[in-house]
């Protein structure tokens, strides 16, 4: 059993701030701030996400709130091997907040990393996207349609791989079909990052699983240097590039996860055993003491 499993808490046990040590804040939304957090009983690490009630009525976030709640308590419930999906130990409430006890991230999100390596190598770079393309996979295969795939919604954990965070614009893909059902004339209302927008949302077209693999790869316009290092890669991103969604990598149409993992660019990927690999973007990454424990930002107050 994991060292994740052994402290794994459920929804139904009752919690509240007073169990745990708030140090520091890691980030914000329109409705919510993430803060590192240690559990007072074990010394435990976690990403506490406080979502404040208020905000999220004016925000009129209720329903994505309740999404997010469902689609982690399942994907946290059935991973058995480790497929790269932050992991929800419990909820709790108080009178004027919403908590969430998350996986804490040790090395932040990718997108941060980017900032200050600017590239990774080749080799890096595929591990890191098949790790990613396992935790689409792996929420597509439960139901859940993620909608905000994005370097910042990448986490970092502290053996270096990849987990996916940020669950606020998720949607079963049942309920995703039967708002399509209900009226197909209508409208799709656009969620996620605008910079990774599929070509059906511009349109106004209902989604399927294959935008998570769109918005994975793409930012605007872009264009091939001439000494781009790799066909292979250029032939996989081009492919879920597609701009009809029925002829992307990774659609149905093209035999979904397993037509991904037959494409010539992921040969040689032991697909089955990335979690037990050694990630190669720890050499991205120097031996740093870490300086977690600080003063509680509420003592500031």
């Amino acid at each position: 059993m994991s060292g994740d499993e052994d402290v794994l808490l459920t929804v139904s046990q009752q919690k509240s701030l007073a169990d745990f040590c708030v140090l520091r804040e890691l980030g914000s939304g329109s409705y919510s701030n993430v803060y590192f957090a240690t559990s007072k009983s074990d010394g435990h690490k976690y990403a506490l996400k406080i979502c404040s009630k208020e905000r999220i009525s004016r925000e009129r976030k209720v329903k994505s709130v309740f999404r997010e709640k469902n689609a982690l308590m399942v994907l946290s419930t059935a991973q058995k091997k480790k497929p790269f999906i932050v992991m929800l130990y419990c909820t709790f409430q108080d009178e004027s907040s919403l908590y969430f006890v998350l996986g804490y991230a040790e090395h932040k999100d990718l997108a941060e990393k980017m900032i200050k390596i600017k590239t990774l190598d080749l080799d890096t770079v595929r591990f890191v996207i098949s790790e990613l393309i396992t935790a689409i996979a792996y929420c597509h295969e439960n139901g859940i349609l993620h909608r905000d795939i994005k370097p910042g919604n990448m986490l970092i954990k502290d053996d270096h791989h990849v987990m996916l965070g940020d669950f606020g614009e998720c949607i079963t893909i049942e309920e995703n079909e039967k708002t399509i059902a209900s009226d197909s004339n209508r409208k799709c209302s656009f969620v996620g990052s605008h910079l990774y927008v599929t070509p059906e949302v511009l349109r106004g077209q209902a989604v399927d699983e294959t935008c998570d693999y769109y918005a994975r790869i793409t930012k605007n316009l872009f264009q091939w240097p001439e000494d781009f290092p790799c066909p292979k890669a250029k032939s996989a991103i081009l492919e879920f590039l597609e701009p009809k969604k029925e002829d992307r990598l990774g659609s149905k149409h093209k035999n979904g996860f397993s037509g991904i993992k037959e494409h010539e660019y992921f040969t040689g990927i032991d697909w089955d055993n990335l979690w037990r690999l050694d990630s190669p973007l720890a050499r991205y990454y120097k031996k740093e003491a870490t300086c977690d424990i600080v003063d509680d930002p509420l003592d500031q107050f």
